[in-house]
């Protein structure tokens, strides 16, 4: 099975490659979210604020995933 991390996973695109990926039994999906938890089975979502770099590499280290799909969005204060 391959890991798969994406992170923003909570968006639009990051919701529809979650559902694609659900649809095989080939991926084990992992996703961060910054305000909108999310529902994920057996609680692979994790909140990550990118600016946290700690958090991010804590999350990678503990997951080791294969692949990591980043779809996140910056937005200026």
């Amino acid at each position: 099975m391959h890991k798969v991390l994406v992170l923003g996973g909570s968006g639009l695109v990051g919701k529809a490659i979650i559902n694609e990926m659900n649809n095989s039994k080939d991926y084990q999906i992992y996703a961060t979210y910054f305000k909108n938890p999310m529902q994920l089975y057996q609680n692979r979502s994790f909140k990550l604020n990118i600016e946290n770099l700690d958090n991010l590499n804590s999350i990678l280290n503990t997951l080791k995933p294969q692949s990591v799909v980043v779809i996140w969005q910056f937005i200026s204060t």
